[in-house]
């Protein structure tokens, strides 16, 4: 008998049979049915069948389960552990049904009872359980494909994420800031129409991200304290450019009874929002936009809050209001050419507030106006304390010395402009530029965290904070937040992974930065949420509706110092032509990288 590796110039089928004249029998049947396809590999033990498929494997294995070293399934299940990617059909004796259910439950192609087929149902065995074992490795292929193209599909989503979202926060922020400077008229207008222009398309792939990253959104939810009220003056105030552009009034109204203190996800809450004021403004011409949220419902622990967005555009006709959270969705064609949009806003608004655990809908009337509302419910917040922003610094040490901070970031304007917040914040700030240089400084001097990108040149943050963990050992362990422009679902599970004690997604707001080191630094014994305190953190200011920038809070962040706001504006105007070159090369040269 020649092995498998000898007979390839036939398809190889091993027939495992201890019958003798059981095998001859079947051999014949084979040749009879399939003539010159395959050639018949004989084995009467398992064990013997087990050796010949160390050599390649066979297209097709017939398999008796009563073998003089194995019985019943037994016998099948050791087999199929050496030839799981081989059609194996079974033939036996053992007219059992329980055991041909098992049998083919557990992978067999076929079960077939000896003395109840012939050589044509043989044949038609062979070739449907040869052809089902094909179709089946081509839907494994086609499952792998799909499963690698989603991971790169992830991988893009996150490098544009990345790539995009931070020389466009960097654009946005510093042309604001530069529309507020001493220019002549056109050139004001011309920074105008690029913060404009950088709002949309920001807006765009912010909502390109949202739709298409996998099933949810991209941020998982959280829970923060935040005012409901002043969030809803932000958002108009985001808003303000566009509506004065376009000649419409902005309004804003807030119920009474709402509490200044609540826990959810104001991020996801201001998206909604924006999106929202966003569409309400695209299709309203003339007259106003209203947003607004009053108390629906309350109890001790919890506040239910509605918010609405009121126009006076071009209204919906009720058999148009549920086509328009679909994905895509838009009342007609012509609207989607005049006004602009990828038909994305309301359905991401949908999904995030059904995240949240809330209500979203919509009313309208024909050439009156709509009114887009949703509902969620908040954790109420006790008022027997000063509110967060006003809660004060960072504490200091038993002797009156700063936190000390390793800022870990390659970006000169994130580099400047996170350094002045924990400056301001009352914390003795030391910088690296890349993750080698930061585990250098990290061996050589005591942190009491380390705020850490995660895109470093040399070496990136989670190598970082590896080997950050390595030279720990278990003597102590300093805290390592994450301060990144990755914000795609799982980015934050990847951080912790990574030895990462918290995550901060970029933009930071100050606010947020202060309490997350706060709350690190209240496990630190060196430090007392009661003890002496550093230099007072900002303190928000009210925008008013209509300022698309807030200079009062922008200078209260540089603590009032217009030598290091001109210096952040000079590093960002010097990077900025570079980073629009290089964006425009890689579209032109269709780089995705």
């Amino acid at each position: 008998m020649r092995d498998l590796a000898m007979t390839r110039e036939k398809e190889v089928l091993l027939l495992v049979e201890d019958d003798a004249a059981d095998a001859r029998m079947l051999v014949s049947f084979i040749a009879q049915q399939t003539p010159g396809r395959f050639k018949v590999v004989h084995a009467e033990r398992l064990d013997r069948s087990i050796e010949l498929l160390a050599g390649d494997a066979p297209s097709l294995i017939l398999l008796d389960l009563s073998l003089p070293d194995s019985k019943g399934l037994a016998t099948f299940q050791r087999l199929q552990r050496h030839a799981a990617a081989t059609p194996i059909v079974v033939l036996t004796g053992l007219d059992d049904e329980n055991l041909a259910i098992q049998t083919v439950q557990q992978g067999a192609q076929d079960y077939l009872v000896k003395g109840q087929f012939n050589e044509v149902i043989l044949a038609r065995a062979i070739r449907y359980a040869i052809e089902r074992k094909r179709i089946e490795e081509e839907l494994r292929k086609a499952r792998d494909m799909a499963l690698e193209t989603s991971r790169l599909k992830s991988e893009f989503l996150a490098n544009v994420n990345h790539e995009i979202r931070t020389p466009m926060n960097a654009i946005l922020g510093m042309t604001g800031l530069l529309v507020e400077t001493d220019l002549r008229p056109e050139q004001r207008e011309m920074a105008r129409i690029v913060m404009t222009n950088a709002q949309i398309l920001l807006s765009l792939v912010e909502k390109m991200l949202d739709f298409t990253d996998g099933n949810e959104s991209r941020r998982s939810n959280a829970s923060v304290e935040f005012d409901p009220a002043r969030l809803v003056h932000e958002v108009a105030g985001a808003l303000g450019v566009q509506a004065v552009e376009r000649g419409i009034g902005i309004n804003v109204h807030v119920g009474t009874g709402i509490s200044s203190r609540v826990r959810g996800d104001p991020p996801q809450l201001r998206q909604i929002l924006l999106n929202l004021g966003d569409n309400a403004l695209k299709f309203t011409d003339t007259g106003h936009v209203d947003l607004g949220v009053r108390l629906e419902k309350q109890t001790v622990a919890f506040a239910t809050l509605r918010f609405e967005v009121r126009d006076t555009g071009m209204g919906i006709s009720e058999s148009d209001i549920p086509r328009l959270f679909q994905p895509f969705g838009q009342v007609d064609g012509s609207a989607t050419r005049r006004h602009g949009g990828a038909g994305m806003g309301l359905a991401i608004s949908k999904r995030l507030v059904e995240r949240m655990g809330g209500q979203i809908g919509c009313e309208s009337t024909p050439g009156k106006g709509s009114s887009f509302w949703f509902t969620v419910r908040f954790q109420r917040v006790e008022e027997d304390g000063p509110p967060p922003s006003e809660k004060g610094c960072l504490p200091l040490g038993p002797k009156g010395d700063l936190p000390r901070i390793l800022l870990v970031e390659d970006n000169p304007v994130n580099q400047a402009v996170t350094r002045r917040q924990l400056e301001k914040m009352g914390c003795a700030v030391q910088l690296a530029t890349d993750g080698k240089q930061a585990v250098a400084l990290f061996s050589a001097s005591t942190f009491d965290a380390v705020l850490m990108d995660c895109q470093l040149p040399v070496m990136d943050g989670y190598q970082a904070t590896a080997e950050i963990r390595r030279s720990e050992g278990s003597l102590r362990h300093t805290p390592v937040i994450a301060l990144t422009a990755h914000a795609m679902l799982g980015d934050r599970e990847k951080c912790l992974d990574a030895g990462m004690d918290d995550y901060l997604s970029k933009p930071i707001i100050q606010e947020d930065l202060r309490r997350t080191i706060a709350r690190w630094l209240a496990a630190n014994p060196r430090f007392s949420v009661d003890g002496p305190t550093g230099s007072p953190a900002a303190q928000p200011t009210s925008s008013r509706p209509s300022d698309p920038v807030d200079m009062e809070h922008l200078r209260e962040m540089m603590d009032g110092d217009e030598a290091a706001l001109r210096e952040i504006v000079e590093m960002f105007l010097g990077q900025t032509s570079e980073l629009i070159f290089q964006l425009t090369a890689a579209v032109r040269d269709g780089d995705a990288d």
